[in-house]
């Protein structure tokens, strides 16, 4: 299980399966470390099917940190032990009934500050998946993520302003946001 006081994982038996009921009984952050358990076979065997399933119960809680995970997870990247994404070979099928409450979780996640869920929600708009193509939305949120300190979606608005989409072209506002993409990365 997980003592979050001390920060450290600490594995036996009884604990995959005591997050998972958790999560079953409607607890989100049971479900996400739950997941995190089944894709890294740890007290279970490794499934990324059972790791998604898992992250979409808690995302249909309205839970941003499942419904990014699970967004990750569906485009081939998966949270480790140590909360980093690392590379999925074989990611699972999406499940486009979870796309409204995957939309929700990451609005109102942004809303309240927080980068990642932003840029998610911009990736959704930009690639039509979860909702329909909507570059006015993707900049917004794009713009939204990197006001927040993540690099890569200034970037991406810097592209959308550079090449008119979802607002006019506007070279300022494009070399703007690639300064602060290059703040953000620290390079020169």
């Amino acid at each position: 299980y997980f003592l979050s006081y001390q920060e450290k994982w600490i594995f036996d038996d009884s604990a995959f399966k005591l997050y998972e009921k958790a999560c079953r009984f409607g607890q989100p952050l049971r479900c996400l470390r739950a997941a995190i358990f089944a894709l890294n076979g740890h007290g279970t065997p490794r499934s990324s099917k059972r790791g998604a399933e898992l992250l979409s119960l808690g995302c249909k809680l309205l839970d941003a940190d499942n419904c990014a995970a699970y967004y990750a997870l569906i485009h081939g990247e998966q949270p480790g032990l140590d909360g980093a994404m690392k590379p999925l070979k074989d990611p699972p099928p999406a499940n486009p009934s979870l796309f409204t409450d995957l939309r929700v979780a990451l609005a109102l996640a942004c809303d309240r500050g927080r980068a990642n869920a932003c840029g998610n929600l911009a990736g959704i708009y930009e690639e039509g998946e979860a909702a329909p193509v909507d570059s006015k939305k993707a900049l917004k949120y794009y713009e939204r993520a990197c006001e927040l300190g993540e690099e890569e979606p200034c970037a991406r608005a810097g592209r959308y302003y550079a090449n008119g989409e979802g607002a006019g072209v506007d070279r300022k506002k494009a070399e703007k946001l690639f300064r602060r993409y290059c703040e953000l990365k620290h390079e020169l």
